[in-house]
């Protein structure tokens, strides 16, 4: 019998456990140039919300180097050939189905509950001309794509929900449920832009908790240190989710006791990072509601 699909996401809550407790983190500074846009290298098609974090976690701990990552059929169909031994990745996608709406009587998709699909990395393949092919392709195509600054995807985000923010030089970056408010050093307290808009994505992550928007539990803030823990989780990883959406190198920087805090809260709790993860999810998904939670 196959593996279910919560065994296989509690082996990836394993295996980030194990990364924590050896001082690795998916979304520290080194990671930089692997968070950037994971695609499908027969479709170009990128993968989005918890797929990006699953394949980054997958890709850290077997050292891939490539973002790309291929079905086994689609890449017979495209003539690669698969080093003995490689080991497939696992992404979810929603099943759905089509149910109308009482009040405009419209059909509209419902996710009724998640599948999963096996991919390989690029890096699983053997060095042919269909590889040099694929690595052609998507050097062109990133040689032409424009470049979205990473201010002015913050200034978006900030634009198209307009949150409470006061900007002060003499504070680190927070946010206070309890006023609703994000409060954030201007740009040039920052060693980089990217550093800026990461920071910035983690703090509007933690505004999309708030119980007017997706009434996450923030007491963690004062009160208890693993909902303390947990929240943070969700917020570091939507802010991995969009950063590697816009194509912005990740460069937040993870606190030694944020690592501390993780490793409690998936040891006391096995089903922490499952929850997370689908919390991660819904806040890249509010923040961002054109991105496709389909991979």
């Amino acid at each position: 019998m196959g593996m279910t699909l919560e065994a296989k996401i509690a082996n990836v809550s394993d295996a980030l456990l194990k990364l924590l407790k050896d001082g690795t983190s998916p979304w520290q500074k080194d990671w930089q140039l692997q968070a950037s846009s994971f695609c499908n290298a027969a479709t170009g098609k990128p993968y989005v919300g918890q797929n990006v974090i699953l394949l980054m976690i997958e890709s850290l701990i077997r050292g891939y180097t490539s973002r790309l990552f291929i079905g086994f059929a689609q890449a017979q169909d495209l003539g690669l050939k698969m080093f003995k031994g490689s080991k497939s990745c696992f992404i979810l996608y929603p099943r759905l189905v089509k149910k109308k709406d009482e009040e405009t009587g419209e059909e509209e998709a419902v996710i009724i509950g998640w599948s999963w699909a096996n991919v390989f990395n690029l890096d699983c393949f053997e060095d042919n001309p269909a590889k040099q092919a694929i690595l052609q392709k998507f050097s062109d195509q990133d040689a032409q794509k424009p470049r979205l600054a990473p201010p002015d995807f913050v200034l978006s985000l900030i634009d198209s929900h307009r949150p409470n923010i006061v900007f002060d030089p003499s504070r680190t970056p927070s946010y206070s449920p309890t006023l609703d408010r994000i409060t954030m050093p201007p740009i040039d307290c920052f060693h980089s832009a990217e550093g800026y808009a990461a920071t910035f994505i983690h703090e509007l992550a933690h505004w999309t908790g708030h119980h007017t928007r997706l009434n996450r539990s923030q007491i963690g803030f004062s009160q208890s240190s693993v909902s303390y823990a947990y929240e943070e989780l969700v917020a570091e990883m939507t802010s991995a989710i969009l950063c590697a959406e816009a194509q912005i190198p990740y460069s937040l920087e993870n606190h030694a006791s944020y690592i501390a805090s993780w490793i409690k809260l998936l040891q006391e709790d096995s089903s922490a990072f499952t929850k997370a993860l689908k919390d991660a999810s819904k806040a890249s998904h509010f923040l961002i509601p054109a991105n496709n939670i389909q991979s």
